[in-house]
């Protein structure tokens, strides 16, 4: 990763630029949901590996709208953690490593690559007028092969609960912390859960690498229940889909085995 000298102005930018491609060729709500994707990439990005921030006081603000191409600069409010995101996802992009980013992340660049093949152009990332990154309708945006899914029970700490839809923030045991979606009922109930360890059933997605959660879809919320480790969750997920094993080699089956 490219080290970058510290900057009073820390501008992030997006550009997009094709044949024909200018501000007045993009509707407001085209423009204002590459604004909002771009943040929540960076969010995302942050939540998932900085357990100790909060992400709700995170923003980026738009500073100017270029009027050659369709440039858009963004000034971070907080920049520590968002100028970090910003390089560390540029960097996964420019060097084909999408599959390490946090999978909501990843969705938010679906996004914006929706719009990049909509109007059939290119997009390059900047900071302070660096060039870091390009993205095009042809940029490997794939979940990781090493995702899989399976219904097990997940155990940890509910941080935060709340939303118009329902979210909660959820610490788990391994200390990552992940957002489960719920509805109003489960949400109403888990309120008076706060920093209380819970357990839910559901359907997961995991890394078979580094067993580690990276998406979660609740079913149910466990009132009686005996905390199992990480460990013994993803095991339990191994002996249903057993067959998605076979082709691990020698070293991950020595890692889950272990």
């Amino acid at each position: 990763m490219k080290t970058h000298a510290k900057n009073k102005e820390d501008i992030l930018e997006f550009r997009l630029f094709g044949d024909g491609i200018s501000p007045n060729v993009f509707k407001a709500k085209e423009v204002g949901d590459l604004f909002i994707n771009i943040e929540e990439a960076l969010k995302q990005y942050i939540f998932e590996n900085n357990p100790t921030v909060d992400t709700k006081n995170l923003f980026i603000s738009p500073t100017a709208i270029g009027d050659e191409s369709l440039g858009l600069k963004f000034s971070p409010n907080v920049k520590k953690e968002l100028v970090a995101a910003f390089i560390s996802i540029t960097t996964a992009i420019n060097t084909n490593a999408v599959s390490t980013l946090p999978v909501r992340t990843v969705k938010s660049l679906q996004e914006i690559q929706k719009v990049v093949r909509a109007k059939n152009c290119n997009a390059e990332f900047k900071y302070n007028g660096e060039h870091l990154a390009n993205l095009d309708s042809n940029t490997d945006l794939a979940e990781t092969e090493n995702i899989i899914k399976g219904d097990t029970v997940i155990y940890g700490e509910v941080q935060r609960v709340g939303g118009v839809e329902p979210t909660v923030w959820l610490i788990l045991n391994s200390g990552k912390r992940i957002i489960l979606t719920v509805d109003k009922p489960q949400a109403k109930k888990l309120s008076r859960k706060l920093y209380e360890e819970v357990g839910f059933k559901g359907t997961a997605k995991w890394d078979r690498v580094s067993q580690t959660v990276i998406e979660f879809k609740v079913s149910d919320i466990i009132d009686q229940y005996e905390p199992k480790s990480l460990k013994e969750s993803f095991n339990e997920v191994r002996d249903i889909i057993g067959k998605y094993w076979d082709k691990i080699d020698d070293i991950n089956g020595a890692l889950l085995k272990g």
